[in-house]
């Protein structure tokens, strides 16, 4: 009402207008001008579509009728939503109504088809049949998927020889070789003199102890011939002659 009055392109205002009941301020704007709300006074329009209603007096419990129904508001502001059609507005009690503006529902957005990446829609909705891909888990080199890792180094096996291995590391269990004692050198063949004594046989039994067999040797004949007469009587007298002497010895008669 400030700045154009009764005119509008959407609403029809039927009433007086005043500059003499006070100031509003709302949304911004300083209101100076108002409608007063009197018995002959009627408001109509016609909306296209659903929407809410606005209505900012100065009394800061007003009240008016919406469609032949009364409407109380606070902080000097009734809201109403309204369909889409036509409405009309009248007075409630002597009210001063400085503003009003329908404002349209918003119409409903066309329904949004979820583009899932990765499992997710930029609405934050996610995908209930997504699948995550695969992330290898390797262990010794191999993820169980049979995939192998291609950066994978197997850990080094000792390979001991003489108790070590050839990145360094000893045989804890190695025990190194006893060496054996050297055995006692063999005694030299003598040499020989250069100038040997000629060696002189001496035979026994028609052998020398050289090994040389006296070429003359003659083996002794076994004669079994019974002895010659007088060889037992000699031989008794022999022993009785030894017997008495040592008969004699001990008897001291020596």
């Amino acid at each position: 009402f400030t700045e154009s009055g009764k005119d509008s392109d959407f609403f029809s205002i039927n009433g007086n207008l005043s500059t003499s009941k006070g100031t509003v301020n709302y949304n911004g704007l300083t209101l100076t001008r108002c409608l007063k709300m009197e018995s002959s006074t009627k408001i109509s329009f016609t909306a296209a579509s659903d929407g809410t209603l606005t209505l900012v007096f100065v009394e800061s419990t007003p009240n008016a009728k919406v469609d032949g129904e009364k409407l109380k508001g606070e902080g000097g502001i009734i809201t109403v939503e309204l369909s889409a059609g036509s409405h009309e507005v009248t007075k409630g009690d002597t009210m001063n109504l400085f503003y009003m503006v329908f404002t349209p529902a918003k119409p409903n957005p066309a329904p949004h088809e979820h583009s899932f990446v990765e499992g997710k829609c930029e609405c934050g909705e996610t995908d209930p049949n997504y699948v995550p891909p695969h992330q290898h888990s390797f262990v010794d080199g191999k993820c169980e998927c049979g995939e192998t890792d291609p950066n994978y180094v197997p850990p080094h096996e000792h390979s001991f020889v003489d108790g070590k291995c050839e990145c360094g590391e000893v045989d804890p269990n190695y025990n190194a070789p006893v060496d054996p004692k050297p055995e006692d050198p063999k005694p030299e063949d003598p040499k020989p003199d250069p100038d040997p004594t000629p060696h002189e046989h001496s035979f026994v039994y028609g052998r020398c102890e050289c090994g040389e067999i006296d070429p003359d040797y003659e083996e002794p004949s076994m004669d079994c011939s019974p002895p010659a007469p007088g060889f037992f009587e000699a031989l008794v007298d022999f022993f009785v002659a030894i017997f008495t002497f040592f008969v004699n010895l001990f008897t001291g008669k020596l």
